[in-house]
């Protein structure tokens, strides 16, 4: 089944329209019941990522794109988050949150991203050259981990390769390939 922006879901006592969220896949979607404010948003929602696994929060597709919906669902009322999966460095082992974790949440996750890209740039900008991603990748992490949402990185630590899809997917956005 082919769904879209806007579809409609009727399952009696509740209704979820279908919000577009692309970032972590291309396809991200997200179910909303206005009426609960009951938001599924599988793995649209990241987090801040797991320093125990080396990984950054993750997306696949587009950092750029997954702020975008970020935000997007920052403008919903919600009082009911599901995710896909619990997240470990959410302080909760929990896959639904409630009132003000919804915010919370959402918020880190933003503010992770836009940190992460931050780093991105200015690890391009002090060596603009820098086109290996190993090197890359260490530069990003030692800033990251002066974050108070990193400082528990070890730059030095081994990474999990979806942190490596995540600083493609902003490299992509700035127009940079790396090796």
């Amino acid at each position: 089944m082919t769904i879209s922006e806007g579809d409609k879901f009727d399952l009696g006592q509740l209704v979820f329209t279908v919000l577009e969220t692309p970032g972590h896949t291309l396809g991200s979607v997200c179910f909303y019941d206005e009426a609960h404010r009951f938001l599924i948003v599988g793995d649209a929602v990241q987090g801040s990522g797991s320093a125990s696994n080396g990984l950054l929060p993750v997306y696949f597709h587009s950092g750029r794109e997954y702020r975008a919906s970020l935000r997007r669902l920052l403008d919903l009322p919600v009082e009911t988050l599901v995710m896909g999966h619990p997240l470990e460095w959410s302080k909760t082992a929990s896959c639904v949150h409630r009132g003000d974790q919804c915010r919370a949440l959402l918020t880190e996750s933003l503010e992770a991203s836009m940190f992460i890209e931050s780093a991105v740039v200015d690890s391009l900008r002090e060596a603009p050259r820098r086109q290996n991603l190993p090197t890359l990748r260490r530069a990003v992490l030692t800033t990251l981990s002066q974050h108070p949402l990193f400082a528990r990185f070890d730059p030095d630590k081994p990474i999990g390769e979806s942190t490596n899809a995540t600083l493609r997917s902003e490299l992509h956005d700035l127009g940079v390939d790396v090796n």
